[in-house]
């Protein structure tokens, strides 16, 4: 039954490939959680997309994406995340937290929030487009 296993596996990630390609471009996306690690529990897919920039159309990409995740983990048997189900960030993002920056929320804003070397940890955040669901 491995082999079925094995299957299962390989269509589930061609699934979510498709969902990935709700976005004109993309550098990169990374599936991570306990679906990697290949634990028992049936949670939900992480999936981490990074893009080269943010553009016009990338709320509405990623409307799309989200519910294109969300619809697979349902038919193939997991649990998703209805209040962040996926994480979009940018090649820049990734640069100012490395730089020690993160993006807060303040009234109703994404922000830069610049860290000092005194702090004891830099926060690595990632822009989410809210609740969709």
């Amino acid at each position: 039954m491995k082999s079925d296993h094995l299957g299962k596996r390989l269509r589930f990630y061609a699934e979510i490939y498709n969902a990935v390609r709700s976005f004109e471009i993309i550098e990169y996306a990374v599936i991570s959680g306990g679906f990697v690690k290949n634990t028992k529990r049936r949670n939900d897919v992480d999936i981490i997309t990074v893009l080269p920039y943010i553009s016009s159309h990338t709320e509405r990409e990623t409307i799309h994406f989200a519910i294109e995740h969300v619809v697979t983990q349902l038919r193939n048997g997991f649990h998703p995340d209805f209040d962040f189900p996926t994480d979009i960030i940018s090649r820049q993002q990734i640069s100012d937290a490395v730089q020690g920056r993160a993006i807060i929320v303040q009234d109703g804003l994404l922000v830069m929030k610049n860290y000092t070397n005194e702090e004891t940890h830099i926060q690595f955040t990632s822009a989410t487009w809210g609740k969709i669901f």
